[in-house]
């Protein structure tokens, strides 16, 4: 899932006060179908029953009663693979004594595999087993007391059949094929006389080494099975194969596209560096244009939120998917001269950050590449989902830092800037149908076993898993729901507060950076479905129900596929009620997951058939804003209907049969970034239902407007795909305004390559004007947007027109001194982010009698670190426009700020290399440590836990520091010295030396909180 989350406030004590689940519960897993048979049958004798096997005691998973072998064969007894095992699974149920479950059990062990060439071998069970008689309560065979059976002298039992075959080839191209039934494949508790095959000439004897060849007609074919018992009973069973028509080599539904014809084409792994200890790679595939031998002109793909299956080397998205089939693409390296390189995570449910770093070492190795051909050329990325997040944390970063990262274009592909949204009724019935399998080990077994080893019921919850629970989902969920079934919206809040903090790149020097927005969300009012999923087996015998297949994963993933898969696994209809609906929430309250799991069971001598509830789940919509109901894009599986290629069941090798059992699955669409998430518009940190149910008008996008909206909501896994959006990013490429983004009058504007005539204009005629030829003319103070028209594309371009005035305002916060340069002009600060880069802001300070230190940048605030405890500082701040002009110079005073109290900071050590306290009482060197605590009647603005001391440095007096460790509120002095300190001290230190250490205190962040000065004085003689 190209992935991969906020409301009402930032206060996070406020906000999870408003995620309470309220009006919600959970009941579980009740009370087990087989808790209840052992305890009804607890007094029956079980080895007075004959054959070993009771049909009462079984939890029915199939009807036994139309796999008897005596009833009329029908399309509703033909056993499939997964169906046999069902049936193999009831019958061990039924087992009171363990005579058959060992054998049962042996032949799941077995390695199933599907047969080669044209062999084919069949699996057969044929039991006998008991039943309590209609008739045994009414003429006193059994007593039925307290929900308990007892029996009597009298014999209560009559004999029924179990007859049921199958294979694990369901379908073959081979025309001519040899059936055989392998003895370790036959599953019986009764002597058998002789077992026959008819596949259309006539029954023919099968069994050990006895084998049956047959001519497949084109389509189904059935194969009946004959078993003669020694009292010469006939029973009949059968299956079908279906012969297939042989496709052309090579066109088989798991092809791939390979590598476009270019001998210069490579991939290489590429490491990031550590974000709080975690680290990514990524895969980055290359293909060159032209006669490049190395990259030139780059074009960078960036996917998205792509978790990588168990066991497999790629995501649902990689290179020979994305990039080597995209006409698009194609033209843009072969007409263009672009080079093209895909980068593929390898760890994408890792922190955005730690993917961003990674990104940053693509970027650079770029950069390298470009200059080993001493190529000029700019760089053009663009990132699907995710992917658009990563690039602009990691361009932002690089710029921060002083990095350039010679990007001239950068496209966000339906980025969540603002969040993503997953329903949470989709994400409560992901944890509800993870919890109904947790138990389910041998219905796992036994459908992994008849798909060959393909289909891996553990395997698809941990995919699930990693689209539900991995840190970059919490990072990009508006509302996530942790593994305990929870809302917490803890790392959503986090990583909006820094990505807002961070703001959008502007360029290497500060402007020249162009960006643009796509969304694949309209703002059309979305149509909202009653249900996102529904499932129900409440229907009786009858016709067979076709699930809905699932979405195809061609370039995405969605957790509600996922649950659909897991949910498809539910026994027949027959024998189990299930009714289960994932819905949207049209308003607070609203019921948006039901699960009901009921096992039937019927008894013939009571007569009506009980229903016992093994699982329940339900959740209600809390207090929060109605996503459901907003414009967005979406992931849709309906246009897929009876189409098996290339979606779920294929990815994920899903047996066709459970695409065909008799719970029926109907996943719909659901919603996934909204409009206005994917441009930018408005803040993850405040929720504003306005800005998202309609285009909105007074509030500017990140992307000014450059930004490409469909008419109507498309897939969020679309990339590159609708002429539109190709048409307009290679209008963008080619073509942009240039000229100053500090409008005065006068000033020139044009269109570059431009073919014909040129319409200008700007949106507020009362900031300024512009004439046919591009000279414009201002006319008031703030920001508007110069537009030009040519061939029927439209462009734009932000301006400012005059000056806005700044205030200077500076605060101690964590890692030193933060300094703001705050806009008053409403006119500007509103849209502030759109022009940053027409300004530059000069920022200095100036510690003690310390000279100014200058720095530069073109972000509205620094922080300056502190250097030592209880500092003064005296801060500076010039405001230069493009032209160079001084807009404004201020100062200000600023202080540092303990926050923490400090039990101890001053030692002795005598020449014998004791140690002791401030007041000379002697020390236990091992134990000693120095104590700090948080200040009492601190203001609130200190309660964020960015003021937590985490961890900490230890500075000696030459300069050298090292990593010590907190443990509650304190630090041992002994990991504060160098191992060889002590013998220092006492060797070269003269009476009453002082040694300062300096005690650094550091959150979360590494950023330091407060400088503690450790004096270790020498004394020769403490009691002098």
């Amino acid at each position: 899932m190209n992935i991969h989350t906020l409301k009402v406030t930032a206060i996070l004590s406020v906000f999870l006060f408003l995620c309470m689940p309220t009006m919600a519960q959970q009941r579980g897993k009740d009370e087990s179908l087989r808790k209840v048979l052992d305890k009804m049958f607890a007094h029956i004798d079980k080895n007075k029953v004959p054959t070993g096997l009771l049909r009462d005691y079984a939890e029915e998973y199939e009807d036994l009663d139309i796999f008897t072998g005596i009833v009329p064969l029908t399309e509703h007894n033909a056993a499939d693979y997964v169906r046999f095992g069902y049936l193999l699974s009831t019958i061990k149920s039924a087992d009171l004594i363990g005579v058959v479950s060992k054998d049962i059990d042996v032949f799941f062990r077995q390695k199933k595999s599907y047969d080669e060439n044209n062999s084919i071998s069949l699996s057969l069970a044929l039991y006998k087993y008991s039943q309590i008689k209609e008739n045994a309560l009414k003429d006193g065979l059994i007593t039925y007391k307290n929900d308990q059976v007892y029996t009597t002298n009298k014999d209560p039992y009559k004999q029924g059949y179990l007859f049921a075959c199958s294979s694990l080839v369901e379908n073959t191209t081979e025309s001519s094929v040899v059936i055989s039934l392998p003895q370790s494949n036959l599953l019986t508790n009764i002597h058998l006389s002789k077992l026959e095959i008819n596949i259309g000439n006539g029954f023919q004897e099968i069994g050990g080494n006895k084998k049956v060849k047959a001519n497949l007609q084109q389509g189904r074919n059935e194969i009946i099975i004959k078993a003669t018992l020694d009292n010469g009973q006939s029973l009949l069973s059968h299956m079908f194969i279906t012969k297939l028509e042989r496709k052309p080599d090579g066109l088989t539904r798991a092809s791939e596209y390979s590598f476009l014809s270019n001998p210069l084409s490579d991939t290489i792994v590429i490491d990031g560096d550590d974000y709080r200890g975690i680290s990514t790679k990524a895969e980055v595939t290359y293909c060159l244009s032209g006669d490049h031998t190395t990259i030139v002109k780059p074009f960078i793909i960036v996917e998205g939120f792509d978790p990588r299956l168990p066991n497999k080397s790629k995501g649902f998205t990689h290179y020979n998917n994305v990039v080597a089939p995209n006409s698009f693409l194609e033209m843009l390296r072969k007409d263009f001269g672009y080079d093209l390189v895909y980068v593929d995570w390898k760890n994408s449910g890792e922190y955005i950050q730690a993917n961003a770093y990674t990104l940053i070492s693509v970027i650079n190795w770029i950069n390298e590449q470009k200059a080993i051909s001493n190529s000029k050329e700019k760089n053009t990325i663009i990132g699907h989902s995710m992917g658009g997040l990563i690039i602009r944390y990691a361009l932002k970063t690089m710029e921060d830092r002083n990095i350039k990262h010679q990007t001239q274009t950068y496209i966000s592909y339906d980025a969540p800037h603002l969040g993503a949204y997953v329903p949470l009724g989709v994400l409560y019935g992901y944890k509800a149908i993870r919890d109904w399998c947790a138990d389910k080990k041998f219905l796992k077994s036994v459908i992994k076993t008849f798909s060959g080893n393909k289909f891996n019921v553990d395997e698809l919850i941990q995919l699930g898993n990693s689209l539900a629970y991995s840190s970059a989902t919490a990072q990009l969920l508006v509302d996530y729901v942790n593994p305990e079934g929870n809302l917490d919206n803890r790392e959503y809040i986090l990583w909006q507060k820094e990505l807002s903090k961070l703001g959008f790149p502007k360029g290497d020097n500060g402007h020249g950076l162009n960006m643009f927005a796509i969304a694949n969300g309209s703002y059309k009012e979305p149509i909202i479905p009653d249900h996102y999923l529904s499932a129900g087996a409440n229907a009786g015998i009858g016709s067979l129900d076709i699930l809905t297949p699932l979405n195809p994963f061609i370039y995405g993933l969605s957790l509600n596929d996922i649950t659909a898969a897991l949910v498809s696994m539910i026994p027949g209809k027959t024998k189990v009620d299930a009714d289960i609906k994932i819905s949207p929430a049209k308003k607070v309250g609203d019921e948006v997951t039901y699960f009901r799991i009921k096992i039937k069971k019927k008894f013939l001598w009571i007569g009506p058939t009980i229903s016992h509830t093994n699982f329940s789940f339900d959740r209600y919509y809390p207090n929060i804003p109605l996503y459901d109901t907003y414009p967005s894009s979406k992931y849709d599986v309906s246009g897929f209907t009876g189409n098996l290629d290339g979606n779920l069941g294929d990815k994920l090798n899903v047996p066709d049969i459970l695409l065909q059992r008799e719970i029926f699955v109907k996943p719909k669409a659901i919603p996934f970034v909204p409009t206005s998430s994917a441009l930018a518009i408005g803040s993850g940190l405040t929720h504003n239902p306005e800005l998202y149910k309609a285009e909105p008008q007074s509030m500017a996008s990140a992307f000014g407007k450059n930004y490409f909206v469909n008419n109507e909501s498309q897939e969020h896994s679309s990339f590159l795909k609708e002429k539109q959006v190709k048409d307009w990013i290679l209008s963008r490429l080619s073509t942009l305004i240039v000229g100053p983004i500090n409008a005065y009058t006068n000033a020139q504007y044009f269109l570059t390559n431009a073919i014909g005539v040129t319409s200008w204009s700007t949106d507020n005629s009362k900031i300024a004007t512009i004439n046919s030829s591009g000279i414009l003319t201002a006319k008031g103070k703030g920001i508007c947007f110069v537009e030009a028209s040519n061939n029927g594309i439209k462009y734009s371009m932000p301006i400012v027109v005059g000056n806005p005035r700044y205030i200077l305002k500076g605060s101690y916060s964590p890692g030193g001194y933060l300094l703001k340069a705050e806009c008053l002009d409403n006119e500007f600060k509103n849209s502030q982010d759109l022009i940053n880069d027409a300004f530059k802001f000069k920022w200095g300070i100036k510690y003690g009698n310390s000279p100014i230190e200058w720095i530069e940048n073109t972000k509205p605030e620094i922080l300056f670190r502190q250097t030592s405890d209880n500092e003064y500082c005296v801060c500076f701040l010039e405001v230069l426009n493009s032209q160079g002009e001084r807009v404004s110079i201020q100062n200000m005073e600023i202080s540092s700020l303990n926050i923490y109290d400090i039990e101890n900071s001053t030692f002795y050590i005598d020449r014998s290399g004791n140690l002791y306290d401030g007041i000379k009482n002697k020390y236990d060197f091992d134990y000693a440590s120095i104590y700090f605590s948080r200040k009492k009647n601190l203001s609130k603005a200190f309660d964020d836990s960015s003021w937590d001391a985490i961890t900490a440095l230890s500075v000696d007096p030459i300069g050298k520091y090292k990593e010590v460790t907190i443990n509650e509120g304190s630090i041992l002095l002994k990991d504060m010295f160098a191992e060889d300190a002590i013998e220092y001290m006492k060797a070269h230190s003269e009476e009453g030396q002082q040694y300062i250490y300096t005690i650094v205190l550091l959150n979360y962040e590494n950023k330091s909180l407060q400088y503690i000065p450790i004096r270790v004085i020498y004394k020769s003689d403490i009691n002098k």
